[in-house]
């Protein structure tokens, strides 16, 4: 009886401890993304533990949609940025160049632009 006792006073105390030591929690904050349906979603949370997938919403639609930046799409030193599954955007800004890939000069004068690529152009505006 006594090795009952003993037993279960030591499984009472392994318990304890056991509880009192998961239950040390220092929160933190963190930012980061998650993947909800066909989106990622980002935000900063409180908590004990990370609770996000992903870094940032760049590693985020990489893993939901693929890398189409991957092939490096834009020309130029242009920036690629993946907006959707296949679809990228190509930023320009401080290239000298603009479109779609930035695969055109910049003229130094911005008014022979064509009014349809006038969008694009303003990348070439420094």
């Amino acid at each position: 009886m006594d090795s009952l006792r003993i037993c279960l006073l030591v499984f009472s105390c392994f318990v304890l401890v056991a509880t009192v030591v998961s239950s040390d929690c220092v929160k933190q904050e963190f930012s980061g993304c998650n993947r909800v349906g066909k989106q990622c979603v980002c935000s900063t949370e409180t908590a004990c533990d990370n609770p996000f997938s992903y870094r940032d919403v760049r590693r985020c639609r990489r893993a939901l949609f693929g890398d189409t930046c991957r092939k490096n799409n834009c020309e130029n030193n242009g920036q690629c940025v993946q907006t959707k599954h296949d679809v990228y955007l190509c930023k320009c800004e401080g290239t000298g160049y603009y479109g779609h890939r930035c695969e055109t000069k910049c003229p130094k004068d911005l008014t022979i632009v064509p009014d349809e690529d006038r969008l694009d152009a303003k990348a070439c505006v420094f």
